[in-house]
């Protein structure tokens, strides 16, 4: 008789443990399940943060070159404007130097031409 009752207290603490392996492993796989899912989460926030990252490389990329394309048409124009004031600068100063020498190669009109002697006329 007591043999049989160790053997059914065993069955019986052995039932319970079977019982609380089946509530352990059914715990540890709702933590794996819920860390899968928070892995999948991780994982599609760091493809989000890389997707907007190349979106905003992209952007960047646009902006500088919408920019550089801009500074070279300036500067484009700068150098036409210098161009034209040069070449402005350049008929100026050759009228300039055309009135001058028409000016001492003809008296004006209406001057009287030099004599010896300031002018004054001898008798």
């Amino acid at each position: 008789g007591r043999l049989e009752k160790r053997l059914a207290a065993s069955e019986r603490e052995c039932g319970e443990q079977r019982l609380t392996m089946d509530a352990l492993e059914k715990k540890l796989l709702a933590v794996m399940r819920k860390s899968e899912l928070t892995d999948q989460k991780l994982l599609q926030a760091e493809r989000d943060r890389d997707e907007t990252r190349a979106i905003e490389n992209a952007f960047k990329s646009k902006m500088k070159g919408l920019y550089d394309k801009r500074v070279k048409e300036l500067e484009t124009v700068q150098k036409e404007y210098e161009q034209q004031m040069a070449k402005q600068q350049r008929d100026t100063d050759a009228r300039d130097t055309a009135r001058s020498a028409m000016n001492h190669a003809m008296p004006s009109p209406g001057a009287r031409p030099m004599t010896v002697g300031g002018g004054a006329r001898r008798r």
